[in-house]
């Protein structure tokens, strides 16, 4: 995980309130959008709740221009993110020997095919909503299942009888992100 190898201090202990702490913002900082979005327009509001506005305002403008940036700033970080995923799993299955020179070859030709990819996506899609809404129901799953799958786990993991106090809170927070997470995969 790239942030885990980032931290200046490398544990369980400063990654999970790390880790806590952006999902913490996360969920201020998106409440806010949809209650200050739903209080201004009401059951008028749409998905996309900049076009709910009028792009003629200057702040309108900045806040466009401000989301192109973000989603062109964040390309590089999901494409290494994903290049680095794929290009696991394909030494882990296919490749017996590697060099830095196969290594080398290995990025290029999935960064390559992982840009075309998109392009053509964003070509051949007509109805950006659909990527949106599946993108929602994978999010629920990364937000909310994977790190209730990896806290159930762990505590699992410290020992077979679950005997004390924060081993019964963090299976029942475990199980809270469980049931979270599939509840709002299957609503989105």
């Amino acid at each position: 995980i790239p942030i885990y190898s980032c931290m200046r201090n490398r544990n369980m202990k400063h990654f999970s309130i790390a880790s806590s702490c952006a999902i913490a913002i996360c969920v201020i900082t998106y409440t806010a959008a949809a209650v200050f979005g739903y209080l201004t327009f009401g059951s008028e509001v749409s998905p996309g709740i900049l076009t709910n506005y009028s792009a003629s305002k200057p702040s309108v403008m900045i806040a466009l221009v401000a989301m192109a940036l973000k989603t062109f700033t964040t390309y590089p970080i999901i494409s290494f993110c994903g290049r680095e995923g794929v290009s696991t799993i394909i030494k882990d299955v296919f490749v017996k020997d590697d060099n830095p020179q196969k290594e080398k070859l290995r990025r290029y030709v999935i960064a390559t095919i992982w840009f075309i990819s998109t392009v053509l996506m964003a070509i051949k899609i007509p109805n950006i909503g659909a990527v949106i809404n599946m993108l929602g129901s994978l999010a629920a799953i990364f937000i909310f299942v994977f790190p209730g799958v990896c806290l159930l786990q762990t505590t699992l993991m410290q020992g077979p009888i679950v005997s004390n106090n924060r081993s019964k809170l963090n299976i029942s927070i475990a199980v809270i992100l469980l049931l979270l997470g599939a509840f709002l995969f299957g609503c989105v």
